[in-house]
């Protein structure tokens, strides 16, 4: 399955919706039910609470979450005492939630749980870390309401965006893909040129502000990532209708973007980040990704090593490239 063989590409992904009712629950089951036959060893938790057999908010019936033999799980020291499933306990967390602290369990037997996970990202980061060491492939994440911290490319590396209605779904995902994946117009600096980076969320409030202002073209809003942008699709389009541009620091890839690598045979890059995305996450074979830049050959003391001519003309006027910087021009 394509979708099932997508996500066993990443080493986390979080499930996230955009109102109730939207098939979380269903989804995490379906998948976690094609990953049990798959040889991988897959981890399951949630930033919210959830696998609940009512949901709390609108009283009605919810699938339950069904962990398969083998399968990780971590949840609540309450929720762990009502899971219905043998399992062995890994690590008990010392860090304490409103239902108790963590508990990391392997399945021994398939049954439900269930999931009440940490409750901040940062917790959350440290958990996904934690799965490693356990030999985990994949870390999946269920998350709350509307709650997309989850997805960002900070914490998980994919995001399954579900969304009830059709037709809102298909108008938010427009504007989810350029936000996702920090689409827009290209930064170009100039003397006209101001950015304005928001360390908070990007709300319709301030888009209605901004796309009212003479110079709206002149201003580039910089935010973290796509999860800081809480505009509606509406507030957005008018926005960059008026010559408005957003773009995220933290960019996430979408399924659709790395399924083109599997039809090409050569890629041209633009720089190292974009190279390694191509082989790492496109698969695709490192003498078929060019960055079409100049290379020599240099040798010393019989030792022969490649270099891009436009970083030898880099260090040569501006000393050695940090570790933590890449020469983009």
């Amino acid at each position: 399955m394509c979708l099932i063989d997508d996500i066993l590409k990443h080493k986390s992904v979080s499930v996230v919706g955009m109102a109730k009712n939207t098939g979380k629950t269903v989804t995490l089951n379906y998948v976690l039910e094609h990953m049990a036959g798959s040889g991988k060893c897959i981890a399951v938790s949630s930033i919210g609470v959830d696998g609940e057999s009512i949901d709390r908010v609108t009283a009605t019936e919810k699938p339950e979450i069904t962990i398969y033999e083998g399968m990780f799980f971590t949840t609540s020291e309450k929720h762990y005492q009502t899971r219905r499933l043998s399992a062995e306990i890994y690590h008990l967390s010392s860090y304490n939630t409103s239902l108790g602290r963590l508990v990391t369990a392997k399945a021994v037997t398939t049954g439900q749980v269930l999931l009440s996970g940490p409750a901040d990202t940062l917790h959350l980061q440290q958990l996904i870390r934690q799965h490693t060491q356990y030999g985990v492939d994949l870390t999946l994440v269920d998350g709350a309401l509307s709650r997309l911290s989850i997805a960002s490319p900070v914490i998980t590396d994919a995001p399954i965006d579900l969304e009830r209605d059709r037709c809102r779904s298909v108008k938010q995902t427009a504007v989810s893909s350029a936000l996702f994946l920090g689409r827009g117009q290209n930064l170009e600096l100039s003397q006209n040129t101001e950015y304005v980076f928001v360390s908070g969320v990007i709300t319709d409030n301030l888009l209605h502000y901004l796309r009212m202002q003479t110079y709206v073209d002149k201003v580039v809003l910089v935010a973290r990532d796509f999860t800081k942008i809480f505009a509606s699709a509406e507030a957005y389009r008018s926005y960059v209708r008026k010559g408005g541009q957003i773009q995220v620091l933290y960019k996430s890839q979408l399924w659709l973007e790395r399924q083109t690598y599997k039809y090409c045979k050569f890629a041209f890059v633009t720089n190292e980040s974009y190279k390694k995305i191509a082989i790492e996450s496109g698969g695709m074979k490192p003498e078929n990704v060019f960055d079409g830049y100049e290379r020599v050959c240099l040798c010393k003391n019989g030792k022969q090593k490649h270099y891009r001519v436009a970083t030898l003309v880099y260090e040569a006027f501006n000393g050695p490239i940090p570790e933590s910087k890449e020469l983009d021009h």
